[in-house]
């Protein structure tokens, strides 16, 4: 609903601006008046979630009033007090609180960076499957193209059989006709040979001719019979194959023609995925491109947030060396108390007449205690707070990258502690794990004489400082 509002407040300011603009062609003395009158209600009337923001939105009324041709020094001096106005009016909560949200705020904004990025590397990736996709499908329809030119092929063979069959059927009927004329012929030659045996008898002479000759025809005929049933067995033969073959050629066409209606259905099935998946990747495109407008506004937010945590991290350095300063105050005041007491005890036992003295101290000691414990307990959180800080700082900044002043103080601390104190090697320790000693540096340095006394390497940078601010704490 904010943004909203916002949005809404923004363009009502520009529309008031545009007419403003219009409105100063006449006259000066209106444009003054109009950069005056909007920027007092982009003050009086902004509702949004910080005052920085009403800020921003006066600069930019201010920035389109210069754009359209409003150039007065006045409504530039108007839009630099009414800056100085809205960064008067920003909140003085305590740091520690801003420190929070905004980290909060760098987390949302990172998360929702990271968000987009990983569905901007799904969407991709879906693209590319559907890609693969569109390739295997060009593929198929490439292979059942080559399939309907064999069919065809192998239709026009078909023809060329049937084709040839036909001629066969014509001279297989052509050999029958010629057949049943040799039959007539052998059936009246039979006649003609029992008309000649009825007169043998008188033209034996005749007869013998006859026989002869008929002896001759019939050795003829037998001979032409043989080889006409040959040839008719070896044409019945060849059109017992021809049938054969026709009937395979038949059976072979009925499974290309149902193969085809079968490949008729699958490609207009293809054809209809083509376009789905056509129609998702234009969709998928669109959304990439959403994307990316999304990420490319989202890192410039995170780069101004970015900005702002710096400025608050420095200010939460010097509010964390104030605490660090009471806590070391306090702890010097519990020392002193600690030793008051010992005293008291001694004194008790030497002057019983002061027993009513020790429980007013006891109290004051346990209330020194519960400060300390309160101070202890918001140190532990400070020093949580700072070791996100260090792991944002160590991802959004590069690897080879020192903080002088954490190095300093680093090696002021090492410099200040006692020679025979076991914080001193804890602090060596540190510097060499956040400069990134090789063995040779670290050997030179005096921390890899000794092999019992190594702190394990394995140990991260956060927690060996937070190990160290816990007992500089206590």
């Amino acid at each position: 609903m904010a943004k909203k509002k916002n949005s809404n407040n923004k363009n009502k300011k520009h529309a008031k601006a545009e007419t403003a603009v219009h409105e100063s062609q006449p006259d000066t003395h209106t444009k003054e008046s109009a950069a005056e009158e909007n920027a007092e209600e982009a003050i009086t009337s902004e509702d949004g979630p910080t005052a920085v923001d009403g800020g921003e939105e006066v600069a930019e009324e201010v920035e389109v009033l210069q754009e359209t041709g409003v150039d007065s020094p006045s409504s530039q001096d108007q839009g630099v007090q009414t800056e100085e106005k809205v960064s008067e009016g920003v909140s003085d909560d305590s740091r520690v609180k801003e420190l929070e949200e905004e980290v909060s705020k760098l987390r949302l904004a990172n998360e929702g960076v990271e968000q987009l990025q990983k569905e901007l590397e799904q969407t991709k990736e879906s693209k590319e499957k559907i890609q693969v996709q569109y390739d295997a499908l060009l593929a198929r329809i490439g292979s059942m193209k080559s399939v309907f030119t064999k069919m065809k092929e192998h239709e026009l063979e078909l023809e060329e059989t049937k084709d040839q069959l036909e001629q066969y059927e014509k001279q297989n009927f052509q050999l029958k006709q010629k057949s049943q004329h040799f039959e007539k012929e052998n059936s009246e030659l039979s006649k003609t040979v029992e008309l000649l045996k009825t007169e043998g008898h008188d033209l034996n002479a005749e007869c013998d001719r006859l026989s002869a000759e008929l002896r001759n025809l019939r050795s003829e005929y037998d001979s032409k019979d043989s080889g006409y049933t040959s040839e008719k067995s070896q044409l019945e033969s060849i059109n017992r194959q021809l049938s054969s073959q026709l009937e395979r050629l038949k059976q072979s066409n009925e499974e290309y023609i149902v193969t085809i209606e079968n490949n008729k259905n699958v490609n207009m099935s293809l054809n209809n995925e083509i376009t789905t998946l056509q129609d998702q990747i234009s969709e998928l495109n669109k959304v990439i491109k959403q994307l990316e407008a999304d990420g490319e506004s989202h890192l410039n937010e995170r780069s101004q947030l970015q900005a702002k945590y710096e400025k608050l991290s420095n200010e939460f350095k010097v509010s964390s060396e104030k605490h660090v300063e009471s806590l070391n105050a306090l702890q010097t005041e519990l020392q002193s108390s600690s030793d008051k007491y010992e005293e008291l005890v001694n004194l008790n036992a030497k002057q019983r007449d002061d027993c009513a003295r020790i429980p007013q101290l006891e109290q004051e000691l346990k209330e020194k205690q519960l400060q300390i414990g309160k101070l202890r307990h918001e140190a532990v959180i400070l020093n949580e707070h700072l070791t996100k800080a260090l792991q944002l700082i160590k991802k959004n900044s590069a690897s080879e990258q020192v903080d002088k002043e954490l190095v300093t103080n680093l090696f002021i601390s090492f410099l200040t502690i006692p020679r025979g104190d076991t914080k001193k090697f804890e602090v060596l320790q540190l510097i060499s794990n956040y400069l990134g000693w090789n063995d040779e540096q670290k050997l030179q340095a005096g921390l890899s004489h000794n092999t019992s006394s190594r702190v394990n390497s394995r140990e991260s940078f956060v927690s060996l400082w937070t190990e160290y601010l816990e007992k500089e704490s206590s």
